[in-house]
């Protein structure tokens, strides 16, 4: 008899989408896996042989309702005709598994019939690039299908809170709607809690429900974002850091809290929970090419909390390694990164990686001089972030994503407001779905030009002290 771990099995992914896997005898990755550069693995528990027992009320019988959430599942039109390589059909297998298997999982669970909606195209490419939906969308499921009990109030909050077709993102949720997501938020916090990360692949779930959790209090205006990130973070660090960032599980919501702690951080003389080791050579869903530039924002955290706490320090030096580093870093693009991404894909990350440059540049120049100082260099790094945006939004239909500090950062530099909130109007990456963030970071970016106008010198490290108000 064969042990168990001698049998052929299916990877994860094949097993779900019900398709053959195929693979070379010697080959890590079968071939739907290594076409779709997506980790090939076989996680699932094995399950015994023969039909499972079943309890004894699931004998008697049950008639299906017209209301079941399973009967009013309307799973998409599949592709006109198998296109590159089987992508589209891969893709298409892949939503229709997800809308599925989660009708599947509770036929009379109406929570389940409102996550449907998060595991649409046209809702994660509000957060993620194209090419990456549908590995964000199995990251989602997956999570839903191994710690149901903890992500679901999470996902639920979610779903809830966002806008839906036709929906105004400037309008604030009823009453009932904002009390249902945020009880659902707290239940998906409280779970979290009892959350003990002892192995890999319970950091995925922490960071699944953390990024659920963030995308529902940007939502609502993102003032608990940075306890959210924080509290997760801190979960995933020891383990995150002994590995050395090597850690092999789906890791897809890491960039998206890191980059929104650092930001946080740094408008409030902070210092972020970890610093980001990215894989070299390669494309994030979020932040597409500039991962390898987020451990200098790291550092800059650290120098701005540095002069916060203590102004008279020496910090010349810092100053001056770090403004080379910055400059003198590019993008790590992977083997055949212009032929793997659309045009439009590469014009949005070529602008992510260039704004998210400048942006820092501009810190670090508002770190040595105060506002209201040098402002030739200053007003020039600010204009090019502002129109390369506007420029790519133009030109592709859509701003880049998770650009919202380069944002924040070059409209610090505009003092006319009806021309800042223009901007942040147009493109900011997260106000296309919530009015209040746009609005709580025109707030900000007003405070602090009062602020100039009251105290003198005011650098950027003194920004944290206006955060809730001019001090």
């Amino acid at each position: 008899m064969l042990h168990e771990s001698q049998v052929p099995r299916s990877c994860d992914r094949c097993h779900t989408l019900k398709e053959r896997c195929q693979r070379i005898p010697s080959a890590s990755k079968c071939d739907r896996c290594d076409r779709l550069h997506l980790p090939c693995l076989s996680n699932r528990p094995i399950k015994r042989p023969g039909r499972r027992p079943r309890p004894y009320h699931h004998l008697r019988a049950t008639p299906k309702t017209p209301s079941s959430t399973a009967s009013t599942v309307s799973l998409p039109t599949p592709p006109a005709e198998d296109k590159d390589g089987g992508k589209d059909r891969d893709k298409w297998l892949a939503l229709c598994s997800g809308l599925t298997m989660l009708a599947d999982a509770a036929p009379v669970d109406d929570d389940v019939h409102v996550m449907q909606r998060i595991l649409s195209d046209d809702f994660l490419q509000q957060f993620v690039l194209p090419s990456f939906c549908e590995a964000h969308r199995e990251t989602l499921v997956s999570q839903f299908f191994a710690a149901r009990p903890v992500v679901k109030d999470a996902y639920v909050a979610c779903a809830i809170s966002m806008p839906g077709p036709g929906e105004d993102v400037n309008a604030p949720l009823d009453d009932v709607r904002l009390a249902i997501s945020y009880r659902r938020a707290s239940a998906a916090v409280a779970a979290l809690r009892d959350v003990r990360v002892k192995g890999v692949h319970d950091v995925p779930l922490c960071l699944a429900v953390g990024g659920a959790l963030l995308t529902f209090a940007y939502r609502v205006g993102g003032s608990d974002a940075l306890a959210i990130c924080t509290n997760v973070l801190s979960m995933a660090k020891d383990l995150y850091e002994a590995k050395g960032g090597a850690i092999s599980a789906d890791l897809g919501f890491l960039t998206c809290l890191v980059l929104t702690e650092t930001s946080e951080c740094l408008l409030s003389g902070k210092v972020p929970t970890l610093r980001l080791r990215p894989p070299p050579a390669s494309v994030d869903r979020y932040v597409g090419l500039f991962q390898t530039l987020m451990p200098y924002y790291y550092d800059i955290c650290e120098l701005s909390s540095d002069m916060s706490r203590n102004p008279g320090l020496d910090t010349t030096e810092r100053l001056d390694a770090l403004e080379r580093d910055v400059r003198s870093w590019l993008p790590d693009m992977p083997e055949g990164f212009i032929n793997h991404y659309s045009a439009v894909e590469v014009s949005r990350m070529t602008c992510q990686a260039n704004v998210m440059q400048t942006a820092a540049l501009l810190i670090l120049h508002r770190l040595r001089h105060p506002y209201g100082t040098e402002q030739g260099a200053a007003q020039a790094m600010s204009t090019s972030i502002l129109r390369q945006l506007d420029v790519t939004r133009l030109i592709t239909g859509q701003a880049p994503r998770c650009i919202d500090l380069a944002l924040l950062v070059a409209c610090l530099e505009v003092e006319d407001e009806a021309e800042r909130w223009q901007h942040l109007r147009d493109v900011s990456s997260i106000g296309i779905y919530s009015g209040l963030f746009r609005k709580r970071v025109a707030g900000l970016i007003s405070r602090a030009w009062a602020a100039r106008r009251i105290y003198s010198p005011f650098y950027w490290h003194d920004l944290g002290s206006i955060r809730e108000g001019l001090p």
